[in-house]
């Protein structure tokens, strides 16, 4: 795995369907010049997996395939490997994945984009069940942020609302903004295990179980 610096910014919010502009354009070919050799790309902005995913699917760009790391996770991570690394357990608790929009029209399969599995077979490699709820695929509002602010209150407590009604006590996201919504309307950074629904990324809930510091998965807590 080798790290590359950005090129740039691709500009916020960037829906399947645009026109590729010269700036972004400009990005595409630098980061084409600069992976050149490389297998896959992997990318953890949602904004920026997803633009660059729609825009690299024509053959010109020369772009390498675009991953999400969960995507990667799940692909190249062998189940041993890591089961051999959990110390934890979760028993009793209901974890449930979140995916809201990240994945949609992004995956080259119409069952994957509308109902994803990547959370479950990650989570399922750690000895770890998850189960459903209705609003799991649904969009937590973030790509529409500028246009309607005031409106994404009631997206999350909807959200939230529907997870607690079908008991369910952490959320598990892979999106940035996800988490930024869902979290920050709930007021939800707890140590995990509270009665309150926890949201949580699923890098947290991993960590979680492979034993680290409770300091380290929240670091704005104190204790």
């Amino acid at each position: 795995i080798v790290e590359y610096e950005a090129p740039g910014c691709f500009g916020g919010h960037v829906h399947a369907g645009g026109e590729v502009d010269p700036a972004r354009g400009m990005l595409l070919s630098k980061i084409a010049d600069t992976c050149t050799g490389v297998d896959a790309l992997v990318m953890p902005c949602p904004n920026c997996y997803r633009a660059v995913k729609h825009l690299s699917s024509e053959p010109a760009t020369r772009i390498p395939p675009v991953m999400h790391p969960l995507e990667f996770l799940v692909m190249n991570v062998p189940m041993d490997k890591l089961r051999a690394k959990r110390t934890r357990s979760i028993k009793g608790l209901r974890v449930s994945p979140f995916y809201g929009c990240l994945f949609r029209k992004c995956c080259g399969d119409a069952e994957e984009s509308e109902k994803p599995q990547y959370m479950e077979d990650f989570f399922e490699k750690l000895g770890l069940d998850a189960v459903w709820f209705p609003e799991s695929n649904e969009c937590c509002g973030g790509p529409k942020y500028l246009d309607s602010p005031d409106a994404l209150g009631a997206l999350s407590k909807r959200i939230l609302d529907s997870a607690s009604n079908w008991g369910i006590d952490i959320i598990s996201v892979a999106c940035a903004q996800c988490y930024s919504l869902l979290e920050g309307y709930g007021q939800s950074d707890k140590i995990i295990g509270e009665d309150e629904v926890v949201v949580m990324y699923y890098s947290q809930v991993a960590g979680y179980l492979m034993g680290l510091d409770k300091r380290v998965l929240f670091p704005s807590r104190k204790g």
